[in-house]
């Protein structure tokens, strides 16, 4: 579950850091 979690997380951060932040 940790793991899984900690996976989620890394991949979220991703799209959300390639994603061009709108101001």
């Amino acid at each position: 579950m940790g793991a899984a979690a900690f996976v989620g997380a890394i991949l979220a951060v991703i799209l959300i850091a390639r994603t061009p932040m709108p101001i």
